[in-house]
Order: C-alpha cells, then sequence, then structure tokens
C-alpha cells in the first residue's frame, strides 16, 4: 500500500514536471520561430542594397554597334564629260563601299553626277574662272545657322571636276606639281583640279579628296578606336597628325580664359581693349561654334609675372628656343587662378617681355622665329608674345602704352585659328596632292564645321558607350552599390540617345546627330559618377563581417544555446511520457523506479 501511494505521488510530480517542461519547450521554439520568421526577414529587407534594373542586354549589344555615315556626293561635270557619268560614277562607287567591308565606321555615299550648275555656267560664260566663281558663290558661316534651322542638314559636298588646262595649269610638269590640286570654300563646294584620262584614276582622286580632305575620315576613326577599340588602327598611310592629341577632349562646354601678363609695369603700363576686339573678331567664330559647346569668357590681367626664363641675345633681340615654350607654362600657370567649374578651361595669354628681354621672339623647331610669334600648347591654350615698341631700353622713364587696334586684330586672328584647333578643327590631309583653301582663320567653313562634328560626334558614341559598359561591369563587380531610380533612368536615357544619334547619323543629319550624342555622353556620366554610387565603391564585402558580427553574435549565442537546451528537453518530454504511460505487463516497483531516475535526472 505504501508503494501504490508513493507511486502515485511520484506521478503526480512527475506530471507537473512534464507541464512545466513542455512550457519551457514551447516557449523556446516560439522565440526562435519569431527570430527566424520575422526578425531575420525583416533585417534582411531593410538592408539590403536597393538595384533597380538595368538595360544590360541592349548595353552589351551596344559592343556589335557599326557607326554608319551618310553623305550625299555631288560630282559637278562640264556638258561635254557626261558621256562618262555612268562609268564614273560605277567606279567611285565600287572604291568608296571598300571602306565599309568589316570596319567600325562606314560611310555610305549617294552619289548623283549633275551639269555645272547655272551660277558657275554663267561665271565661265563671261570668263570668269572656277576658283573665283566658288569664292564669290560662297556664303561664308551663315550655313551654319542655315543648317541648325533647317529639316533638311543632311552633309552634302558638291565637287567640281575641272579637266581643262587653263592658263594656271598649263606649266611644266615641275611648275605644275607646285600647284593646288584642290580648292576647298567656305561652303560645299569644293573645286578639285583632274589632270587624269583613266576613270580609275579620276575615282582614286576623288576618294583621297572626299576621305582626307573632306571629311577627315581618319581624324574620326582614330577618335572611334582611341575610345573603343584600340585594335581598330586609322590608315597606316597617313603620317602621325599631332592634331590627334593637341585638341580638348569633347566636353558640353569650354571657359575661354583671355590674359593680359605685364611682366615687369614698373616701365610700361600695357593696357588692352579685350572687349572691343572679343566683340569685334572672335564674337562671329563663337557664335558659330556655339552648337558644338557653350563658351564662356572671362578676361583678367596680371603685373610682374616673368616666365623665369633666361633668353638667349642675337644681335638686338632675345630668343625663346622650342625647347624652353614648355618650360615657359609653368611658372605662368601658378598666377593665372584656378576655378571651380566642369568646363574645360583654354587659356591665351598675351605676354608682355620686360624691357631687359625685348624685343622678345619665339622659335620653332627648325630654329626659325615664328610668323606670329606665339606657340600653342596642346589641350592648354596658346601664348602670343607682344613687344611693346613704347619700351625704350635707353631710358627708365614710366610710359603708357595701349595695345592698338590693330595689333588686337592680329592677336584675335591667332588666338581664333587657335581655339579652332583645340576644340578640334583640324587641318585637311594633304598627303595626295596640294590643298588651298578659302577660308579666313576668324570663321570655320563648311569643310571644318563638318569634319569636326564628324569626329566628335563618333567619339561621343565611342565615349557613351564605353562609359556604360564600364558602369555594368563595376555594378557586377561590387554587388552591393546602389542602383537607384534615377541611375536607371540616365542609363535608359543614354541608351536610347546613342540608338538616336546613330539614326540620325546614318541620314546625314550631323547636326542631330552631334547633339544626340553630347546628350548621350552627358547621361552616362551622369550615372556612372552618381554620388549614390560612389558612396559604396570602396565598401568591400568583408566590411559587413566588421558590422554584423559584432552584432549579431551576443544575440545569437543565448538563442542557438535555448535552442540546443529545448532539443534536450524534448527528448524529456519524451522519457517523461514514457515514464507516466508504462506497459501493462511492467510491475509497479519499475514503474516507481522509473520515475526516481527520471526525478533524479532532473
Amino acid at each position: 500500500m505504501d508503494t501504490l501511494e508513493k507511486v502515485q505521488s511520484n506521478s503526480q510530480e512527475l506530471a507537473d514536471k512534464l507541464a512545466d517542461q513542455k512550457l519551457r519547450l514551447w516557449t523556446t521554439f516560439m522565440v526562435f520561430i519569431l527570430l527566424a520568421g520575422f526578425g531575420v526577414p525583416l533585417w534582411w529587407s531593410t538592408t539590403t542594397v536597393y538595384r533597380a534594373t538595368l538595360p544590360m542586354q541592349q548595353i552589351n549589344d551596344l559592343s556589335l554597334m557599326k557607326v554608319q555615315v551618310k553623305v550625299e556626293l555631288e560630282l559637278l561635270l562640264e556638258v561635254q564629260q557626261l558621256g562618262q557619268a555612268a562609268n564614273l560614277q560605277s567606279s567611285l562607287e565600287a572604291l568608296l563601299r571598300q571602306n565599309c567591308e568589316d570596319a567600325p565606321v562606314c560611310v555610305n555615299y549617294d552619289i548623283t553626277v549633275l551639269p555645272y550648275p547655272d551660277w558657275l555656267s554663267t561665271s565661265l560664260s563671261h570668263g570668269g574662272n572656277i576658283k573665283d566663281a566658288i569664292a564669290r558663290n560662297s556664303q561664308g558661316g551663315a550655313y551654319i545657322q542655315l543648317q541648325s534651322e533647317s529639316t533638311d542638314n543632311v552633309l552634302k559636298y558638291s565637287i567640281v571636276l575641272d579637266n581643262s588646262l587653263d592658263s594656271s595649269s598649263r606649266k611644266d610638269d615641275q611648275e605644275e606639281d607646285s600647284q593646288p590640286s584642290m580648292w576647298i570654300g567656305q561652303d560645299q563646294y569644293i573645286l578639285l583640279q583632274n589632270s587624269h584620262q583613266d576613270v580609275g584614276a579620276v575615282s582614286t582622286l576623288i576618294k583621297n579628296s572626299v576621305e582626307r580632305a573632306l571629311l577627315g575620315w581618319d581624324n574620326a576613326l582614330s577618335a572611334f578606336s582611341a575610345v573603343a577599340d584600340s585594335s581598330i588602327q586609322p590608315d597606316t598611310d597617313r603620317k602621325a597628325d599631332r592634331s590627334d592629341l593637341m585638341a580638348v577632349t569633347s566636353t558640353p562646354g569650354y571657359r575661354l580664359a583671355f590674359t593680359l601678363v605685364n611682366s615687369n609695369p614698373e616701365h610700361a603700363h600695357v593696357d588692352w581693349n579685350i572687349k572691343r576686339a572679343l566683340t569685334n573678331h572672335l564674337q562671329p567664330l563663337l557664335d558659330q561654334l556655339s552648337p558644338l559647346a557653350e563658351f564662356i569668357v572671362d578676361t583678367q590681367m596680371l603685373n610682374f609675372v616673368s616666365s623665369k626664363l633666361s633668353a638667349s641675345r642675337h644681335g638686338d633681340e632675345y630668343h625663346l628656343t622650342y625647347d624652353q615654350l614648355s618650360h615657359m607654362i609653368n611658372p605662368l600657370e601658378l598666377s593665372l587662378g584656378s576655378h571651380s567649374s566642369n568646363l574645360s578651361t583654354l587659356h591665351f595669354i598675351v605676354y608682355i617681355p620686360s624691357k631687359d628681354e625685348s624685343p622678345l621672339r619665339v622659335l620653332n623647331q627648325e630654329g626659325v622665329a615664328t610668323e606670329n610669334n606665339s606657340f600653342l600648347v596642346d589641350r592648354w591654350g596658346g601664348l602670343l608674345v607682344h613687344n611693346v615698341d613704347a619700351l625704350d631700353n635707353n631710358t627708365d622713364a614710366y610710359k603708357f602704352h595701349e595695345i592698338s587696334d590693330d595689333a588686337m586684330s592680329a592677336i584675335m586672328a591667332v588666338f581664333a585659328a587657335q581655339l579652332k584647333r583645340l576644340v578640334g578643327v583640324r587641318q585637311p590631309d594633304v598627303s595626295f596632292g596640294k590643298v588651298s583653301l578659302l577660308s579666313s582663320s576668324n570663321s570655320i567653313s563648311y569643310r571644318e564645321w563638318n569634319s569636326v562634328l564628324l569626329s566628335r560626334t563618333v567619339e561621343n558614341v565611342a565615349r557613351a558607350r564605353a562609359t556604360l559598359q564600364a558602369l555594368v561591369k563595376l555594378l557586377d563587380d561590387v554587388s552591393n552599390m546602389v542602383i537607384s531610380d534615377h541611375i536607371q533612368a540616365e542609363v535608359v536615357y543614354a541608351v536610347q540617345l546613342i540608338d538616336k544619334s546613330l539614326i540620325r547619323l546614318a541620314e546625314g543629319s550631323l547636326l542631330d546627330a552631334y547633339s544626340l550624342s553630347r546628350s548621350a555622353l552627358v547621361a552616362s556620366e551622369n550615372a556612372f559618377f552618381d554620388p549614390s554610387m560612389l558612396a559604396l565603391l570602396y565598401f568591400p564585402e568583408e566590411s559587413k563581417y566588421a558590422i554584423y558580427v559584432p552584432l549579431f553574435i551576443p544575440m545569437a549565442v543565448p538563442v542557438l544555446a535555448s535552442l540546443v537546451q529545448s532539443i534536450k528537453l524534448f527528448k524529456t518530454v519524451q522519457q517523461l511520457k514514457s515514464a507516466l504511460h508504462p506497459a501493462a505487463a511492467s510491475p509497479a516497483e519499475s514503474v516507481s523506479e522509473s520515475l526516481q531516475s527520471h526525478l533524479k535526472a532532473e
């Protein structure tokens, strides 16, 4: 009887213990489920970097893009020469089509052969010559405004093929070789002197004239290959052109800084009317170049700023050798000042030497004084040395000198020519023959305008493509970099603009194609250099461990320990259930012993 009461008492105690263990077990499981099912997903969603979807496939497809340019080419012949028009057209088309085979940049020519226009025929009938007629018919710089306002602004050239042997070419072979074989006017008309009778030779002459002298084709291909693919090389027959490194890269705008540097104003106070000079001589060129970029003009005067170079004396003059010119810029640049701007700065300096080094002459590589006493620094600007006649080396009297209007006109003409070269306007390639330009330095001709638009458009498209592909690679390498919605919009916009620019380029609308390519480049660079992306650019994956390990270990250790304890509790509960419900054949003593052992274990 005592044994039975003892068993019942132990059973009641074991039942209470079982209920307590079940409560602890369920509590532990609920805490673990709450952390795993709610806490971890909440932490994951709040710490996950947002990455908007980018058009990866379209960006990758840009590697396969082929730049095509449409050019309308008119061959103007005399009436008696039109019988060879069909043969000449087919031969020229076959030659020009060769450049499109496996080339990333291709020109599609739409060739037509026409008789001389009425204005040219009338001029010739009155005893005039073709060159003077083309010069008179030239529209000057007005074509740029007309082209921007026109809806049919297609790239077009009209080549007047002159087979006649007039008085300028009825010379012996030696004299004839010294004559220009090509005259390029301000507008679309070009005079090409031809002495060949063979159709193939004439076609080759026209091909070289169009590709090298008019379009600057090697320059455009160089601009594309320099950005897109270094394995693409321009024509190997072309000599290395320093202009490839002289021009600054394409940018939405330029800051033009004109500076008058007086090395020693104690002997002469030099002044200039820069405002009037800029208005009269440079502003017309800037107006013509305004569709290409934005131009902001600043002026300043600096005194007591010297070149700190020792010019060598030769007779009554002082000479700056070619090797000294690059060292002349560094001390001057320290005093020019800097401006916080996204625009590329081009410096144009008028340097007034002191009386101790006057007159100062600038020498070229051959050791000969330059024509304008100036020199050009690649992608930086230009400098012109202006010797003041008022400086008298025999007296120390203080003198006032203002640069005359004629001198300012000559200075602005030099700076205008330097500006054109710095923004990408190149001289025609004359490796195939002599070329004469019927244009001035303070204006831009039709050939110059189209050449710079073509090279800049191709460069912008290549740079925008390279920027987008670099962005994709960067995002693949740094998986925790944010891709916000506005970055996605910029990337999509850039891809669309590249496609539109290529379409307009294939239609021959250079101005529209350039405008679209410039916007595409700006959009791609805005996406690549977005501040929200740069914030995580130098945040490696290993940094996550340094942040989250101290946070999660203090919290994870108790939870895991409780989980291990819960597993043990689960096993204990199972054993308690077995003890409370023993087999029917088991005697009471065995039940009592089992309960006692479990209670002791607890």
